[in-house]
């Protein structure tokens, strides 16, 4: 099965007017299955990976960011394989490699949950330790969106200072609005940078705002 195939069941089982027994034990399955599919889509086959990459990225795809996760887990741990061993990676490499010491909770892949709490500094210090290692860069930054041109960036900061100059991931939930990536200054320089906002009415209002702050950096 395919991992959107996976992640679709999902929805069929929460819409069935099963017992609760029922649809945990279904959702517990189908979390093994995407965890299998997960870790053949993301990691067992190199192009099939970057495939993966590329829709979390440039199409910020909630379930092939899910996949990845689960990839993690396959890294690290034998199967079954769970979403929380996956997101231990995670917590492993801020508190390990970054030396992340304030609280912060990562509890999926797709960032949805609204258990997560990742500060903008957490966020930014993970993207210039990103910099640092040019393995880790080439495939990140090729694969983020180019503002103006492709995925979720292609109708933003169309005109202006901040055309073609920056590549950024977005994210949207109910009442929060946020953006993250690298910006080309005028003087040729690459600027990380995050923007999260939250407790907004319209997120489109808020993008146009985002954006301003863009074309200050690119200016």
């Amino acid at each position: 099965l395919q991992i959107r195939e996976l992640f679709a069941r999902i929805d069929e089982v929460m819409a069935n007017d099963w017992s609760k027994e029922l649809k945990l034990a279904w959702l517990n399955e189908i979390e093994r299955q995407a965890a299998s599919a997960g870790g053949k889509k993301a990691g067992r086959d190199e192009e099939d990976g970057s495939d993966v990459v590329d829709e979390a990225l440039m199409e910020s795809d909630n379930l092939c960011a899910e996949a990845l996760v689960y990839h993690l887990a396959a890294i690290e741990n034998e199967s079954p394989l769970s979403m929380d061993e996956g997101c231990d990676v995670v917590r492993s490499f801020l508190s390990g490699e970054l030396g992340i010491q304030q609280k912060f909770s990562i509890v999926d892949g797709s960032g949805l949950s609204v258990y997560n709490y990742v500060s903008a500094d957490i966020l930014l210090r993970t993207m210039v330790h990103a910099c640092g290692n040019n393995d880790v860069f080439d495939v990140i930054y090729s694969r983020l969106p180019l503002s103006g041109v492709s995925g979720t960036m292609k109708n933003r900061t169309k005109d202006g200072a901040a055309y073609k100059k920056v590549r950024a991931k977005t994210g949207t939930v109910k009442g929060v609005c946020t953006l993250a990536g690298y910006a080309k200054t005028a003087n040729g320089h690459l600027c990380a940078f995050v923007i999260l906002n939250s407790g907004h009415a319209k997120a489109s209002e808020v993008r146009k705002w985002q954006d301003r702050v863009l074309e200050a950096i690119c200016r």
